[in-house]
């Protein structure tokens, strides 16, 4: 690993180059704003503010109608993937009518990273939403996934359609966060 990022055997990389480590920091994470991170290992949905409001300004484009409820007393402590603690900085409950059923998504925004304000850091490196048991689990949409192509069902949503899940660059799965709240409708 450099720099937080796995290497394979035979990339090419030339530690000599020009390329810097904060060069290859953004080639880390590419996600969708629309989309976040199936994360099975987390309880609740999370994600950085940014990512947060990224999801928030994809979902109003295509439902400028939708609903969006910000709680600031809800705090939940969080561990990050490095183990460090942290707390949410507040709750956000979002939700579409355009499917004909009114559904809903909940997340907590977590603080940006610290590097979020430098200069050398672009979207690209932000973390996604992770979207936690809360929303996949059986308590909420029953979310099914052949581990093996991404095929997948909301078996607890009423006449829910099976989807194939996109995956990032290190093969996770992403939920397309806003065609799950619209129901793949737009008003745009």
């Amino acid at each position: 690993a450099l720099s937080g990022l796995e290497m394979q055997e035979g990339q090419g990389l030339d530690l000599n180059s020009s390329e810097t480590s904060k060069d290859l920091l953004k080639m880390s994470v590419l996600s969708k704003p629309r989309e976040g991170m199936l994360d099975c290992g987390a309880t609740a949905s999370a994600g950085p503010e940014a990512s947060v409001n990224r999801l928030l300004s994809a979902l109003l484009k295509s439902d400028p109608g939708a609903s969006v409820t910000i709680d600031k007393s809800r705090r939940s402590l969080f561990r990050h993937g490095s183990g460090k603690w942290g707390q949410a900085l507040y709750y956000v409950s979002m939700s579409s009518r355009l499917s004909g059923t009114n559904t809903s998504f909940e997340v907590f925004a977590l603080p940006n990273p610290d590097e979020f304000g430098e200069p050398w850091f672009d979207m690209s490196m932000l973390v996604p939403i992770l979207v936690g048991m809360t929303h996949a689990g059986a308590e909420r949409v029953g979310l099914i996934v052949d581990m093996s192509d991404g095929y997948s069902i909301n078996s607890l949503v009423p006449n829910d359609q099976p989807r194939v899940l996109s995956k990032n660059h290190k093969d996770y799965f992403q939920v397309d966060l806003v065609d799950f709240l619209t129901g793949g409708q737009t008003t745009t």
